[in-house]
């Protein structure tokens, strides 16, 4: 608990020395929680700060052995917190030379910008659900209604959270239009695809 505070205080006086002084640090403290230094790096860190970060994941990018894509997976959770979309240029260079379900997941939850559409979707027929899952998920947030007929084939995935996801993400595109959803209502044939949408209408009702 006292180093990590002393590592705050460091990022509250200067967060760019912070990261040069605590780079290693930040990746082999294992007793250092991911989610409270993400905390502490979108309290004090700037646009310079994830710079380096991104830096360091791309240094990374072709990680194979598992103690390197450990630390390029915690470069990423860490680079959430980024208020900003600066390193988005190095997540794509990382998508495209890593071969690992769990770094391509983390990569996907930082594409924010509808100008990586293409991308996403590419991973919609991904072999791993855990990638399907989250590739849905970004269609939601940066897809556009062109995008529900995507979003109907996946409420027919095999995984039950891949469907689930999917019908979430195609009522967040379906609000952008009026009308929208009794027409892509009326074209689900598929049972479980049917059912899955309303379970997801009931729940978005009870919110």
């Amino acid at each position: 608990l006292l180093s990590l505070v002393a590592a705050r205080t460091m990022f509250q006086i200067d967060a760019d020395s912070a990261v040069h002084d605590l780079g290693q640090s930040l990746l082999k403290r294992e007793d250092w929680p991911t989610p409270q230094l993400a905390m502490i790096l979108k309290e004090t860190g700037d646009e310079s700060m994830f710079s380096m970060l991104a830096d360091m994941a791309l240094n990374l990018a072709n990680a194979t052995d598992d103690v390197h894509l450990h630390r390029l997976n915690r470069l990423l959770r860490l680079l959430e917190a980024a208020p900003w979309q600066g390193a988005v240029p190095a997540v794509r260079t990382i998508l495209s030379a890593t071969k690992n379900d769990e770094i391509v997941t983390q990569c996907l939850k930082l594409l924010r910008n509808p100008d990586d559409l293409p991308i996403v979707r590419n991973y919609l027929e991904h072999a791993s659900w855990v990638v399907r899952l989250q590739a849905v998920r970004a269609l939601g947030q940066i897809g556009t209604v062109d995008d529900l007929h995507l979003l109907q084939s996946m409420l027919s995935d095999p995984s039950w959270w891949v469907r689930y996801r999917a019908a979430q993400s195609a009522l967040l595109l379906i609000h952008r239009k009026p009308g929208a959803l009794e027409e892509f209502r009326a074209r689900l044939t598929d049972v479980d695809a049917r059912s899955m949408l309303e379970m997801a209408i009931a729940e978005r009702e009870l919110q």
